[in-house]
């Protein structure tokens, strides 16, 4: 998918101007961040991403966001304003943190011209490996837990429920850390927690149509396997780390 001279709406990350302006050439780049990842990941970065240009909910006009912007909100709010102003949606590493995923869907839908395209690539996705996205916590002992490390089984997650996972790990780490991963891993906001299967219906049921494919697979031993479908009726894809949609609108 070519983005050379295309008008390009990336959801949930701001890759750097230099990059999408100097090497994929593209006309016009606006990013929808989350504040709180824009906060975290992009402001006060020493010669870093560009500042952000305002909330989403002021955008009046896509040709006063010039051609480069960064704006604060959610996908799920785009305002008439950016109705058809984009030949691509793009996004990396954000689809698994979408909580309205329908709804997003098909605001990126309304986002691109009649002839537009979507693509993503996100991972790891709830029903992979990690899919828990622990984020990195140390113990009262120097122990580091995160779902970039193999500080906790893999697919703890679907194989426990959380008082099971906390009883677990009083045995590995003290209470206070304990309450934390539980917390992180079943009840925080910071992922939508849905599995492959949740993915491909809720794209059927969107204004897209195309190629949903299941990326870099992690080997599911038959006997976990049978466990987890068990744990998760209706349920059967475990393996895929992550998944890649390249779509286009459907015709109408």
């Amino acid at each position: 998918m070519g983005l050379s001279g295309k008008r390009v709406l990336e959801v949930g990350g701001s890759l750097p101007r230099e990059l999408v302006k100097d090497y994929y050439g593209v006309s016009q780049w606006v990013c929808i961040e989350q504040e709180e990842y824009y906060q975290v990941f992009n402001a006060g970065v020493p010669g870093g991403k560009a500042r952000a240009w305002g909330a989403l909910s002021d955008v009046q006009d896509p040709a006063a966001l010039g051609d480069y912007a960064v704006v604060l909100g959610s996908i799920e709010d785009l305002p008439p304003a950016l109705y058809g102003a984009f030949d691509v949606v793009f996004s990396v590493a954000a689809f698994e943190h979408i909580h309205k995923f329908g709804l997003a869907l098909e605001k990126m839908a309304a986002a691109l011209t009649p002839d537009g395209r979507l693509f993503s690539f996100f991972a790891p996705i709830w029903s992979s490996f990690r899919g828990h996205h622990l984020p990195e916590i140390t113990d009262s002992s120097g122990q580091v837990f995160s779902f970039k490390n193999d500080s906790l089984p893999p697919w703890i997650h679907l194989r426990m429920r959380p008082p099971q996972l906390y009883a677990w790990l009083l045995q590995q780490t003290d209470s206070q850390t304990a309450g934390q991963i539980v917390y992180y891993m079943y009840h925080s906001s910071l992922i939508n927690r849905l599995f492959v299967e949740d993915y491909a219906r809720y794209f059927a049921a969107s204004p897209f149509t195309g190629d949903l494919s299941c990326e870099y697979e992690q080997h599911v031993p038959p006997d976990l396997q049978q466990k987890l479908e068990a744990l998760h009726p209706g349920y059967k894809i475990f393996s895929p780390i992550g998944l890649q949609a390249v779509m286009r609108l459907r015709a109408s």
